[in-house]
């Protein structure tokens, strides 16, 4: 279930829904993701049960951030897509982050950012 939040909008990403952490990781997850991302994987990436995960995208669908459609190389497999809507308040948000952050980094060099870069990339990395 989403809540309507008070806050600010410019500090969410997502508008004025008050959203859960494993709401806003399965958005950032499915837009950030390798490639197609069905309800399974995002399961196991949120480490959730099947049953957690349909309630979780039937909220987010209900509130126009997330939608299902045919896996293009599967029709029996449904992938979760960003609606056009979620996908631009993303990039704004991503955009005004970067734009906030650039300063705490502009005195590293283009070889500690190289590492840095790497080390974040690992720390993501599934197990």
């Amino acid at each position: 279930m989403l809540v309507k939040a008070n806050a600010s909008a410019g500090s969410r990403p997502f508008g004025d829904h008050r959203l859960t952490r494993s709401q806003m990781d399965a958005l950032f997850f499915v837009a950030h993701g390798d490639g197609p991302l069905t309800p399974g994987a995002l399961a196991r990436r949120l480490g959730l049960t099947p049953g957690a995960v349909t309630q979780l995208v039937t909220g987010l669908r209900e509130a126009n951030l997330l939608k299902q459609t045919t896996h293009p190389g599967d029709a029996r497999a449904r992938i979760l897509i960003l609606t056009t809507p979620a996908a631009r308040m993303l990039a704004n948000f991503e955009d005004a982050l970067a734009q906030t952050l650039e300063p705490r980094f502009a005195e590293l060099s283009t070889e500690e950012l190289a590492v840095l870069a790497d080390l974040l990339g690992r720390a993501d990395a599934e197990p």
